[in-house]
């Protein structure tokens, strides 16, 4: 998702209303948002749940893109 899509997407939304991400175990907290550098698509298949991408700064054999972005969690 790049930040014009999520602009698109939360300009549906009311400009006062909250946002939430879920909690670690559950609940949910404001969301904390910082400038990252991932690996796209980086896919372990032993380790599926961690999900397509991963951090830039971890070490892997084989040459990934590594993008700008930010991290809403």
């Amino acid at each position: 998702m790049t930040c014009e899509q999520l602009i698109k997407l939360l300009s549906k939304f009311p400009s006062k209303m909250r946002v939430f991400t879920r909690g670690y175990e559950d609940g949910y907290v404001d969301p904390e948002v910082r400038q990252t550098s991932v690996r796209l698509n980086y896919y372990n298949k032993n380790q599926w749940y961690y999900g397509p991408h991963i951090d830039a700064t971890r070490e892997v054999s084989g040459s990934y893109k590594v993008v700008k972005g930010i991290s809403i969690g």
